[in-house]
C-alpha cells in the first residue's frame, strides 16, 4: 500500500482550502459534524488565527495549512486548517452562505 507524502498538497486539498479562506473571508455559517459522532453543530465563521493558543489574525506570508480556524457556536473554537481539510473532502464540514 502507497502512503502519502504529508507535505503534498492534492488538488481536492486546495479546493478544500479555498473554502476555508472563503468562509474566513466572508465570515459564512458553517454546519460541522463531530467526528465519529452524529451530533452537528452550527456556528459562525471569524477568521485564520496563527493557532490554538496565538489568537493573532493571519498575515498574507503565513502558510494557511498551520493556521486555525475562529468559529464560534455555543462555545468558541481554534480548528486546525489542516484537520478541516480533511473533513470538507468527507463531508463533514459544510459552510453556509447566508
Amino acid at each position: 500500500m502507497e502512503t502519502r507524502n504529508p507535505a503534498t498538497l492534492t488538488a481536492a486539498d486546495v479546493l478544500a482550502l479555498a473554502k476555508i479562506i472563503e468562509a474566513a473571508q466572508l465570515r459564512l455559517r458553517f454546519a460541522r459534524t463531530a467526528p465519529g459522532t452524529s451530533a452537528t453543530m452550527h456556528g459562525q465563521v471569524r477568521g485564520l488565527v496563527v493557532s490554538q493558543t496565538n489568537h493573532a489574525f493571519l498575515r498574507a506570508d503565513d502558510d494557511v495549512r498551520d493556521a486555525c480556524l475562529w468559529a464560534t457556536g455555543l462555545f468558541e473554537h481554534f480548528w486546525p486548517v489542516r484537520e478541516l481539510v480533511r473533513e470538507i473532502t468527507t463531508g463533514n464540514l459544510e459552510f453556509i452562505r447566508n
